[in-house]
């Protein structure tokens, strides 16, 4: 296999990119295969990864397999199936474990090591792996559901990315690190295939199951799903990502549960209004330009900054920086937002692709974070798909900086979410994942209603009388509008009777306790409460679990107030943040930084005496789907064919909107019950629907890019044409606005595009709505004759009365 530098880089790595390589020996691999069931209820998930390890070769073999897990996972179970006999991993600290599982092997026994590299990748070690010998390895691990409005999103990853290491880094880096963060990659798809199953129970019946990545099997009934992929040996080659939609995905709630020492742990998962007041802003936008964004990731960066230039309003300023070797920064700093800065920034971005070579992102995130403060609240949003090596250097710089907020989109089939997830949190902001499956201007407008957003709200918790001994997170994450808050709190078994219970209404005689969360914002207090019965907490892993992993992130990522207080020598600081990371993943047997699982297979020393030594075989895995370009994706057009001009409008409807159904195709939907037949197959059955929505996007951002940096829309035929409005339509209409209204050709437009938004795109509303909010906002100062309700009721007479059959000389009567 060859190992060489990416090309145009200078000053970093890519370790073993997918070069010449041998055809691999199916013995030669002893991973057969990999299986992941998922059990996933509310707000939480329990999940189950079995690999399937069988040695073919005549000699002892060491298997060693780099493999990704949710970033969020609570790791908590290792175990290993030799023949009949079952081995239970033990978690210790991370030096111990390996010494025990050296002296395992070097004493001929069997040797298994879980150990974590990242929060998001984790390495097994299976040795010696006898001749002709089966062992099957187990994972299991809880993690929280993404939730987004009324839809729950599950992100399973398959496969580690080649990612970029700064030279630095690269220089000082341990050999077993390197190979572990780069393991060997098969451009041809991995001989083992990967089988997943997934069971989803929601707070309300399931309306819809969609999955953008991967052919499913789905079933539905009522509050419950099951999905399962479709075929065997599914290449693990991208991730696997399955949203839920349902009814209603609930409110505030407060979860109790004991845990193993009976302490109770409490769980309040908050749910705020979804009410945007907006607040102008200075805002950076920071897209990844290197070499692995290139194919579909470029494409949808491209497609989210146009529309997420679209949607600033005058009072606003912004700049745009493009990084990857090296810089490009559209202006020396921010800029007021005006029709000439965004005519430059659109002719900018069309032009931008992904030809800056290595991610060297730390450079323009301390550039974008340190520039001179203006009287704006400072905000960044980043694109990229994370595949680096140095996530703890860009997740240390942004959290040392206080004067910015940092909201982040991982964009691909295989985006870093320890990078994108660990960014946000540090910068206080909300991450965001886009498959190439799926829309990117859904998650675009949910960040960008948070970036405008009055405040953000600080919250604060009133836990009810009760005094926790451990809060996670430590920091408590700032509140946006319709984003979930999750915070977990300890309260000692000996603590559990609030200390004025007395005097407390909240406080029933059953154990009940009220648990409430305060923010205050422009409009006054917000205020959420949830209650639960302390007495009825049941013994409940999984609460805990989650507990334990959130305290423990807060102390590798140095939020804990062990890693911010007390003595600054940087040794002993480490060595107090390492022991306390160690307490509470053995207390809760979980994975960390600090420690790792072994198992040990006993085994009569008449065995292996004959044998000889084991040999290291290294399992490579499948290189990532579209890594630089290599697959068609996205179907957003090429830089350029989002042009201003009428000739560019008419060709990007012609070319993406006509031809793109084959592609986006790729949408894999099955709704529930009660719903329209023609959109659902039999259950059981393959579904695949096409998402009519791809093409409605697409028009989306091609209109909304004609809009003027004051909020209004010039009298455009080529625009009005690709929402279906013909230019003699346009023109009669025009006419009987301009006489009824007194209006001019920029106020007509601009309440007619406002009325085509609603009446065309009510299901993407989300994504018009600042650009509505802008228009509108702009027709109000302009004083319409008879007020605003004159405007909509014209438009619509208007609009309705026009007919293919009129006579140009018919007037309409508005």
């Amino acid at each position: 296999m060859t190992v060489i530098p990416e090309p145009q880089v200078h000053g970093g790595l890519i370790a073993r990119l997918p070069g010449e390589m041998e055809p691999l020996a199916p013995e030669s691999v002893p991973l057969t295969g990999v299986r992941i069931d998922v059990q996933a209820q509310g707000v939480a998930s329990a999940v189950t990864v079995t690999q399937r390890y069988v040695n073919l070769e005549k000699v002892p073999v060491e298997a060693v397999y780099s493999f990704p897990l949710e970033e969020q996972a609570a790791v908590y179970g290792f175990e290993v199936l030799v023949g009949e006999q079952r081995i239970i991993g033990e978690v210790m600290e991370k030096d111990k474990a390996f010494d025990e599982f050296d002296q395992a092997m070097a004493e001929g026994n069997g040797a298994y090591l879980l150990d974590q590299d990242r929060p998001n990748l984790f390495t097994a070690s299976i040795g010696d792996l006898l001749p002709g010998q089966q062992a099957v390895v187990t994972v299991r691990y809880v993690a929280r559901l993404e939730r987004l409005g009324d839809q729950v999103r599950l992100k399973i990853p398959t496969t580690v990315a080649p990612r970029y290491i700064p030279e630095e880094q690269l220089r000082r880096m341990d050999p077993s690190e390197f190979d572990h963060l780069n393991p060997p990659t098969v451009p041809g798809g991995v001989p083992y295939g990967l089988a997943l199953s997934v069971s989803f129970r929601g707070a309300s019946a399931v309306t819809a199951v969609e999955c953008p990545s991967h052919p499913v099997r789905v079933s539905t009934r009522d509050e419950s799903a099951t999905v399962e992929l479709s075929g065997p040996d599914v290449q693990l080659d991208q991730d696997v990502v399955i949203t839920f939609t349902m009814e209603d995905a609930g409110a505030t709630a407060l979860y109790a549960a004991r845990d193993e020492a009976g302490d109770t742990v409490l769980m309040l998962d908050v749910l705020p209004p979804r009410d945007v007041r907006r607040s102008a802003i200075d805002v950076v936008f920071l897209i990844d330009r290197s070499g692995s964004m290139s194919g579909s990731s470029i494409e949808q960066a491209r497609a989210a900054l146009l529309l997420a230039l679209s949607s600033l309003q005058a009072g606003d300023r912004f700049n745009v920086i493009g990084f990857g070797s090296s810089v490009d920064q559209l202006f020396a700093s921010s800029v007021a937002y005006s029709d000439s800065t965004l005519a430059q920034a659109r002719a900018a971005v069309q032009r931008w692709d992904a030809d800056l070579g290595g991610t060297e992102i730390v450079t323009p995130l301390r550039q974008a974070l340190q520039a001179p403060a203006g009287e704006l609240p400072r905000r960044l949003l980043v694109l990229t798909d994370g595949e680096v090596s140095n996530e703890e250097a860009c997740i240390e710089l942004v959290g040392s900086q206080a004067g910015a907020t940092v909201f982040t989109i991982g964009v691909g089939y295989g985006a870093s979410d320890h990078l994108v997830r660990g960014l946000a949190r540090a910068g206080r902001g909300a991450a965001e994942f886009v498959h190439p499956g799926e829309r990117i201007e859904a998650a675009l407008m949910r960040q960008m209603a948070r970036l405008v957003a009055a405040g953000p709200l600080e919250p604060r918790i009133d836990w009810g009388g009760l005094e926790p001994d451990l809060v996670a997170p430590a920091q408590l994450p700032l509140m946006y509008p319709g984003t979930p808050l999750t915070v977990f709190a300890r309260v000692p078994a000996s603590a559990c009777i609030p200390a004025d219970a007395g005097e407390r209404a909240a406080v029933g005689s059953s154990g009940s306790v009220e648990v409430s969360l305060t923010a205050t914002g422009p409009d006054g207090d917000l205020r959420l409460a949830a209650a639960a019965d302390l007495a009825a907490a049941a013994a409940d892993d999984a609460v805990p679990r989650l507990f334990a992993r959130e305290a423990i992130r807060d102390l590798e990522e140095g939020r804990a107030d062990i890693g911010r207080r007390g003595s600054r020598q940087r040794d002993r600081r480490e060595g107090r943040i390492k022991d306390a990371i160690v307490k509470l993943a053995t207390r809760y047997t979980l994975m960390s930084s600090h420690t790792s699982f072994v198992a040990v297979e006993r085994r009569d020393a008449g065995i292996t005496a004959d044998l000889p030594p084991a040999e290291l075989r290294r399992i490579p895995v499948g290189l990532l789907r579209d890594w630089h370009g290599s697959a068609a994706g996205f179907a957003l057009p090429a830089a350029g064919a989002l042009g201003l001009t009428a000739d560019t409008c008419f060709y990007v409807m012609d070319s993406v909107v006509e031809q793109s159904p084959p592609l986006v195709g790729r949408a894999m939907s099955v709704s529930g019950e009660g719903l329209d037949p023609s959109h659902r197959e039999d259950e059981g059955r393959l579904c695949c629907t096409r998402d009519e929505d791809w093409s409605d996007g697409l028009r989306l951002v091609v209109f909304v890019s004609r809009q003027r940096a004051d909020g209004s829309w010039p009298l455009d035929s080529a625009a009005f044409a690709s929402l279906g409005v013909p230019e003699p339509r346009l023109t009669a209409v025009a006419s009987a606005l301009r006489a009824a209204l007194a209006a001019d050709d920029d106020m007509v437009a601009t309440a007619l595009a406002v009325y085509l938004l609603k009446r065309q795109f009510p299901s993407l509303e989300a994504q018009w709505r600042l650009a509505a909010d802008k228009a509108e906002a702009w027709l109000a100062a302009r004083g319409p004759a008879g007020g605003e309700d004159a405007v909509w009721s014209a438009v619509e007479t208007a609009m309705d009365w026009w007919s293919p059959d009129a006579s140009a000389d018919d007037s309409i009567p508005v």
